[in-house]
Parts: C-alpha cells; sequence; structure tokens
C-alpha cells in the first residue's frame, strides 16, 4: 500500500506587506512644516486632509509667529485654524490648493502586531518611509507639553522633524499620527490613534485657537511692524506713507515719485504675510517673507502681467533708523519671486 504524505508549507513570517507601492501612491499628500518662533525656527511634518488643509502635532506649530508649508519643493504660508493641545493634534489652513494625495482617517485602531510605516522627514533630511509593527494601545507619556493618554506604541522609526506625519497601514489609511519617541529607550516611538485624531481632525472637536505670541526681539517686532504697514500704505493707495517705509537710497533708485507707485500698484492688494526668518545683525537683518497678491490683468510683473493671483517669497534687508528699521532692498528668495495662486 502506498501511503500519501501531505505537507503543509509554513505560515511566513515577518512583514508581508509591501509599502513601495503605498509609498509611491500617498508621499505626495506628505508636506514639510516650518515654524517660526520667537526662538527660531522649528520643522515637523504634516499630510494633507484636503487640498488646502493639514493635519501636524500641535508641538510643531507650538509658539509659531508664523508657519509655511512645503510640498515639492514649493513653500506656501499657512495658518492655525486650531489646536488641541490635550491630544497633541493641529490642523493648518493652506493658502493654495496642493495638488498631493489626500489621507483618509482608518475608522478603528490598528491592533497590535499590525504592519505600518511612518513618512515625513526625519532629522530634517529629505522625505522617507520607515516600517514598523504596532506594538500596544492605550499608553500614556510624560512630555514637555504635557501629559497624553491613550496613545499607541511602535517599533517604527520615528525622529525629530517625523512629528505631525501620518503613520499608515498597507492600505495608504492613517492609523496613526507621529507624535513622541522614548529617548531613553531604541523602538519605542508614539502616535495619536485614529480613536483620538478623528473628532478634532476630521470634525474640529476640541479645536482651540492659540495665542500668538509677542517676541522679545526689538528687530522682529520692528521688520514685522515696517512690512504690515508698508502693504497697509499700498493698499489703500497711501504711496507716500509706503515711501516712508523704504530707506532714501532704495527710495530713490525705485520709487522716486508717487506717480511710480500709481503706475505699478494702482490695483495690488497684499495680504497674508509670513515672516518666515529673520536673520543677519541687528542693524541691518535681512527678512524672508512671503505674502499674496492680487491685481488686475495687465498689472502684474514682468513676465506675469495678466496674473490676477501670485504668492510671493522675497527677501528684503532693512536697515534701522533710531528705532525704526526700513527697507533698503528687496530680491527674490527664489527664482522666480513668485508662482501663481
Amino acid at each position: 500500500m502506498v501511503t500519501t504524505v501531505v505537507t503543509t508549507a509554513p505560515s511566513p513570517t515577518g512583514p508581508v506587506a509591501d509599502f513601495a507601492t503605498v509609498y509611491a501612491r500617498v508621499q505626495s499628500g506628505v508636506g514639510l512644516i516650518v515654524a517660526t518662533t520667537c526662538q527660531g525656527l522649528y520643522t515637523g511634518s504634516g499630510f494633507l486632509l484636503d487640498t488646502r488643509t493639514m493635519a501636524t502635532a500641535a508641538h510643531v506649530v507650538s509658539g509659531a509667529t508664523a508657519i509655511s508649508v512645503e510640498f515639492g519643493g514649493k513653500r506656501q504660508p499657512a495658518e492655525v485654524v486650531g489646536v488641541d493641545p490635550t491630544i497633541d493634534v493641529a490642523v493648518l489652513s493652506l493658502t493654495s490648493d496642493v495638488q498631493g494625495h489626500v489621507f483618509q482617517l482608518a475608522d478603528e485602531d490598528p491592533q497590535p502586531g499590525t504592519h505600518v510605516a511612518a513618512i515625513g522627514f526625519p532629522l530634517g533630511e529629505p522625505k522617507s518611509l520607515t516600517e514598523g509593527t504596532v506594538s500596544g494601545l492605550g499608553r500614556n507619556l510624560g512630555t514637555e507639553p504635557g501629559q497624553f493618554h491613550g496613545l499607541m506604541q511602535t517599533d517604527t522609526a520615528i525622529n525629530p522633524v517625523n512629528s505631525g506625519g501620518p503613520l499608515v497601514d498597507i492600505e495608504g489609511r492613517v492609523v496613526g499620527l507621529a507624535d513622541a519617541i522614548r529617548t531613553d529607550a531604541q523602538g519605542i516611538g508614539f502616535a495619536v490613534p485614529p480613536s483620538l485624531a478623528a473628532p478634532a481632525l476630521v470634525h474640529g472637536v476640541g479645536l482651540e485657537q492659540p495665542e500668538t505670541p509677542v517676541c522679545s526681539s526689538p528687530a522682529e517686532i520692528g521688520v514685522r511692524h515696517t512690512l504690515l504697514a508698508y502693504f497697509a500704505a499700498i493698499n489703500t493707495g497711501d504711496y507716500e506713507g509706503a515711501m516712508r517705509q523704504l530707506s532714501r537710497a532704495y527710495r530713490a533708485e525705485n520709487f522716486s515719485e508717487p506717480n511710480l507707485w500709481y503706475d505699478a500698484y494702482a490695483t495690488s492688494h497684499d495680504d497674508h504675510l509670513s515672516i518666515v526668518a529673520v536673520s543677519g545683525p541687528v542693524a541691518r537683518p535681512r527678512v524672508w517673507a512671503m505674502f499674496r497678491s492680487q491685481q488686475d490683468p495687465g498689472y502684474g510683473p514682468a513676465g506675469a502681467k495678466a496674473a490676477t493671483c501670485l504668492l510671493w517669497s522675497v527677501d528684503y534687508v532693512m536697515v534701522q533708523l533710531g528705532r525704526r528699521w526700513v527697507i533698503d532692498a528687496a530680491s527674490g528668495h527664489s527664482e522666480p519671486a513668485y508662482r501663481q495662486c
């Protein structure tokens, strides 16, 4: 008698999910966030909830006096819609649409053992993906911003600047918002699970408007006041007032007569000013500013005469005159210095 022995192949162990296709499909919806604070620049990651709305961690934008976001090498200003400091999440509003992947939050929290991947900008390096698993749920953590409860634990590599980025499952759904790490251990990171994040991110529940700090630096306050006065004067047609915000040398070189202002700015309206950075000596600081301009067709800059809405990225060199600062030079921070809204 012949006996037939049937054998069953052993079940595969270890990660079986392929996140390469997931990353290719969704990475365009993950952006770099640059928050200007009184202490300097702070960076983090975030992801699109719709084409003009982003999610990130509240501590990424805490204390921000200005925020910009970058997708595909293009930056634009952003504003805080609201934060929920109890779960460390924030929602940002963008100036213009981003043609990137819009993420969906998972309906349920992932179970321990679920394969996940984090997408973000670890340590400020280029966008990258790291894989791991969900280690546990319902974790509590004490951090500098406060005590957090109900977090998801993961062994996925999470580093500074990953904060606010998404943890996704093999379907590309957000199963966590990268939040913190244990610095005294390896492979212990934490994320805000969908059950905690969804009410705030999807429905705005618990969001509050944070206070914008007033920086103690006289230069920071002074140059912001000058640029706001400069744009306000242009918007109201007060070209004499606008000229007072310029140094004599810069005024003589570019706008010696109010009529020249009228020819250039008769229909202009500038808003959404965001001061990204102030650097250099106090007496002559360099200010990187971003703003939006709207104008009638024919009044745009050379190369974009027909444009009616432009987003500008400009470096202003300021010079101190007594207790105030005036504009002494201006140049594009990028080339060109503008792009269409």
